[in-house]
């Protein structure tokens, strides 16, 4: 493996590595960090099932039937 330091580029720090996310997702992970930070939290035991809650959380909300 090179060394970062080698390199005749500049290397980002792995923070710097991911790109912003979109409105919806910032919106979705704030509001994730302010129910962890209230003491709630959800856990997704895969990667589909953290989709699904994605999806869930980013729908539009639904309306009783009367």
């Amino acid at each position: 493996m090179t060394n970062p330091t080698d390199l005749p580029y500049p290397v980002p720090e792995p923070h710097e590595w991911v790109d912003e996310p979109d409105h919806e997702t910032a919106r979705l992970l704030d509001e994730a960090f302010d129910d962890l930070a209230a003491g709630r939290s959800v856990i997704c035991p895969s990667e589909a099932s953290f989709g699904a809650l994605l999806a869930e959380l980013a729908a539009e909300p639904h309306t009783k039937a009367s």
